[in-house]
């Protein structure tokens, strides 16, 4: 507790040793337990002196104190906190109406307006559009198609009739899908290199406001002025003037002024890339308003931000009437301990720090074989083959290995392929065909036409050599205990090595779990408190918690069964008797479990052994019946 007091200790443990394990004195253990001082190596012993005690006893001995380091703190992940707050100056207005909190530029993936189609070969990065995509997007934006994420590429063809992407598209798009973009995306913007006006072709107004943020290219600016057909930066644009470049708007969710914490934290959650949160609030306070606190549990750092309801130009009170005593704030929540005295706290992981690395390979390539067979050696003609519905790949009989790599690779459902021909005893030859960008378990090509083939009793078969397995996204890590908190991070591999891990990936916004997480097992069942009717056709129950082992039970599941349904009733036979007649008397007592009745006649009623047996703790009440 001394220690805590210090403005630089958050939380410690301490033990002492038995007398004598220093001279005449003692050994203490610090472990500084806390969420700052665990995270790293600190400088700074632990130091102590006499100065201002009382004289010790007998005045002869002299108190010494040493502090040495026994273990050093490991780097740690200590969440970023920030804190809303929402204020009335004045004290003689209550806050009303709404505000907007953002973290970033990125959206949700909605269709462009108007609507453009493309098409895309698997293995293509070309998009064949049905409508102009110029104006639309720019270089450096990205789209989505067909589910796979591309930038649009920065310097290949951009035409009315064709997107070029950074990427292949891995799968193809056969039917014409639509084109999308980042619902941020306010539209096309010019800037001149040294000015801060920004030209639009449309008004922004409805979607930025004066003192908002924008991002243009990749660059962050507050609106000093929004006009009908431009607007005005904070700061000079100081690269090159270009006519073709897209302007963002922030993320945004609109929230009470009185929100319940489950609230914002729904509303934050469903912005992309925030990834864990936790949201308290405390308040009404005395400034007659609500302080948040919410914690990123899986983003390194986060540039939360609260804005005016876009249209508005100030907070109102609780009649709707504008309040320029009225605010809300938001602001990362400062310890003089994290900022002025300890080293400085990242999360991520020292190089002793791994106790356990596994790799997860499980990729597996398709193979199949396509063969020709006769049973004389006259082959001759073609075929055609198709695969995933998409047909026209015509194999003629002697065609090498580039050949039909070539054919196969020109059907839109085909990415890269690696193919082998050889011989076979039947007359004909095989062509080995693995795939290289389709992943997973495959449909076998499928030979649509083949009687321009010609031979003594000629024919093609399509054969699966080796299944595909595609990459395992989920994998098992045993060996862990429970209660004991672990920081786990994954990383892709390519034939280039290994990319960066999902801590650099949280760290730039893109957070999806915590990165801490612990070990835990399924919990105890938990115990009926009581039932009681509450109408003629309901019935309420109280459950006491149940032991969670190291996760906090989340949902319970009720199940009841009807009358005759819910299994056979348990019958139970007591038999008192004496094989001489009418010669029985005294008591007797039952157990059931470690519960004993009360003394009972060997000529008690059936009623009265129900009542003795219903009197006890581990029999339900009214779940027994005695008859005679």
């Amino acid at each position: 507790m001394a220690l805590e007091e210090l403005p630089n200790v958050d939380s410690v443990g301490v033990s002492r040793s038995a007398f004598g394990a220093a001279k005449n004195g003692f050994v203490y253990r610090v472990t500084f337990d806390g969420a700052y001082l665990v995270s790293g190596r600190q400088s700074d012993l632990l130091v102590g002196d006499t100065t201002g005690c009382q004289a010790v006893q007998p005045p002869n001995r002299v108190l010494s104190f040493e502090g040495a380091h026994v273990t050093s703190g490991a780097p740690g992940f200590y969440p970023e906190v920030w804190e809303i707050a929402s204020t009335e100056s004045s004290g003689a207005k209550v806050l009303g109406g709404t505000f907007d909190l953002s973290i970033g530029f990125e959206g949700q993936w909605i269709n462009t307006n108007p609507v453009v189609t493309a098409t895309v070969a698997a293995g293509s990065r070309t998009a064949k559009t049905v409508g102009s995509m110029l104006g639309v997007v720019n270089r450096g934006d990205r789209v989505r198609i067909g589910g796979e994420e591309f930038t649009v590429h920065a310097t290949a063809p951009f035409t009315d009739s064709e997107l070029p992407l950074d990427s292949y598209h891995v799968r193809g798009v056969t039917v014409a899908a639509a084109i999308q973009v980042m619902d941020t995306a306010l539209g096309n913007v010019q800037v001149s290199k040294t000015s801060n006006l920004v030209t639009t072709s449309v008004s922004f107004s409805s979607r930025i406001a004066d003192g908002e943020q924008v991002q243009i290219d990749s660059k962050v600016f507050k609106v000093a002025n929004v006009a009908p057909t431009s607007f005005t930066l904070d700061s000079l644009w100081t690269d090159d003037t270009t006519l073709h470049v897209t302007a963002f708007a922030r993320k945004k969710a609109t929230l009470s002024v009185n929100a319940e914490a489950a609230e914002m934290k729904r509303a934050l959650s469903a912005l992309p890339g925030v990834g864990a949160i936790d949201v308290s609030r405390i308040g009404p306070t005395k400034a007659n308003g609500y302080r948040w606190y919410v914690t990123f549990q899986s983003l390194d750092s986060v540039r939360l931000r609260v804005d005016k309801k876009t249209g508005t130009t100030d907070f109102v009170d609780v009649y709707g009437v504008a309040c320029v005593t009225c605010t809300v704030t938001a602001s990362v929540v400062q310890d003089d301990t994290q900022t002025t005295t300890l080293a400085e706290i990242k999360g991520d992981y020292s190089a002793n720090a791994v106790v356990a690395s596994t790799e997860v390979g499980g990729v597996v390539q398709e193979v199949q074989t396509i063969s020709t067979k006769a049973s004389a050696d006259n082959i001759s003609g073609y075929f055609t083959v198709s695969f995933q519905s998409v047909g026209g790949a015509v194999i003629n009989f002697d065609d090498t290995a580039a050949d039909v790599r070539t054919k196969l690779q020109s059907l839109a459902t085909i990415g890269r392929l690696n193919v082998t021909r050889s011989e076979n005893s039947d007359f004909g030859a095989t062509w080995t065909v693995t795939f290289l960008s389709n992943m997973g378990d495959l449909p076998l090509l499928v030979v649509t036409a083949k009687t321009l083939l010609k031979g003594t009793g000629v024919n093609v078969v399509v054969q699966e050599i080796v299944k595909g397995v595609d990459v395992a996204l989920e994998t098992i890590i045993d060996g862990l205990d429970p209660g004991q908190n672990y920081y786990v991070r994954a990383f892709a591999r390519n034939e280039n090595g290994y990319g960066t891990s999902t801590t650099d990936l949280q760290q730039r916004g893109r957070g999806a779990l915590p990165l801490q997480t612990a070990v835990s097992t399924s919990p105890d069942p938990p115990g009926i408190n009581g039932m009681w009717p509450l109408s003629g056709s309901q019935l309420e129950l109280r459950l006491s918690n149940p032991v969670d082992h190291g996760d906090s039970v989340s949902k319970y599941l009720f199940e009841y069964a009807v009358g005759e349904s819910f299994g056979k009733v348990a019958t139970k036979k007591v038999f008192v008797y004496n094989s001489i007649e009418n010669d029985i008397a005294g008591t007797f007592r039952l157990q059931y479990g470690d519960d004993v009745t009360s003394l009972l006649s060997v000529h008690t009623t059936a009623s009265s052994l129900q009542s003795a047996l219903n009197s006890l703790s581990s029999v339900r009440p009214r779940d027994l019946y005695v008859g005679k």
